[in-house]
């Protein structure tokens, strides 16, 4: 009946819209990518062209998951905190003598220090 047809038309025009809004990227491989990006090229030396040709995206995906280019910093920095954090963790419940243990703390550190001061750079980039 026309009914049914039409139902079936309307059915399938909502899958191929479903398919159209499916990320052809997976969001965490796109970050870690642009994060490596920030790390080599520093914030201010990084442009979208840069992190939308190593994140293997367009920008209007870059836009639509990530937000602008500081949102997406913010992202990769967020990220990392909670990789750094999971490592701080790992390293004090290892049931292994002090010193060792301090080793790997300020080793582990010393990484998340990188990043505290390229978020500060940021900070006095975005208030001149």
């Amino acid at each position: 009946s026309f009914y049914y047809i039409l139902v079936l038309e309307a059915d399938a025009y909502f899958q191929a819209s479903l398919r159209l809004r499916t990320k052809a990227f997976e969001p965490t491989e796109a970050l870690e990518k642009a994060m490596k990006l920030f790390w080599r090229n520093c914030y201010e030396h990084t442009s979208i062209n840069d992190l939308v040709e190593t994140m293997g995206i367009n920008r209007g995906s870059m836009y639509d998951t990530f937000g602008d280019k500081h949102s997406l910093f913010l992202d990769c920095l967020f990220r990392y905190s909670e990789v750094y954090m999971s490592q701080i963790i790992w390293v004090l419940s290892q049931n292994t003598p002090v010193y060792p243990t301090l080793n790997r703390l300020f080793t582990v550190g010393s990484r998340f220090l990188r990043i505290i001061q390229a978020y500060m750079l940021l900070l006095s980039l975005r208030t001149k």
